[in-house]
């Protein structure tokens, strides 16, 4: 089932990320059905590929990881409405950033540094980990900066 999983994640994978590649150039030169692809892409990628990695990320008791990845899939979703010029855009990236950067991370340092040395996990696994948290560290503190929280909307408000 797990191979099964994979490679049914592999390709959903591909298809969505092409599928929004093609999206991206559309827009990019305002051809016509440039919004559709577009979204379908991104549904596709938020909807089909970020699930099935979760799955796998639970089965191989990787929980902060999969956390990280549905928020990841919300600020995904933020862009998304960004792009589209829906509303609640600046709500989910800013929450979606805030959470990964303040929650998920800590909690992936924390795990990284209190999981022992063994054969299973060895001090380059130790290493690759922090070297990812500290990457990923870097580029939400980074678009945390960015963020206008002033002009973030209550998830309560009525859009305008």
């Amino acid at each position: 089932m797990s191979e099964l999983n994979s490679k049914l994640g592999m390709w959903i994978g591909m298809a969505s990320a092409s599928i929004i590649l093609l999206g991206c150039f559309f827009k990019a030169f305002h051809l016509q059905g440039a919004a559709f692809v577009f979204v379908v892409g991104m549904l596709l990628f938020c909807f089909g590929f970020i699930p099935v990695v979760m799955v796998g990320l639970f089965k191989w008791g990787q929980g902060v990881l999969a956390l990280g990845s549905l928020f990841s899939s919300t600020m995904i979703l933020g862009a998304l409405f960004k792009v589209m010029h829906w509303p609640y855009a600046n709500f989910l990236i800013a929450w979606s950033v805030s959470i990964i950067l303040f929650g998920i991370l800590p909690l992936h340092f924390l795990k990284t540094f209190r999981t022992p040395l063994s054969d299973s996990y060895t001090r380059e696994a130790k290493q690759r980990d922090v070297f990812l948290g500290t990457l990923l560290m870097a580029f939400f503190a980074t678009w945390y900066l960015l963020l206008d929280l002033s002009r973030v909307p209550s998830p309560y408000s009525w859009p305008s």
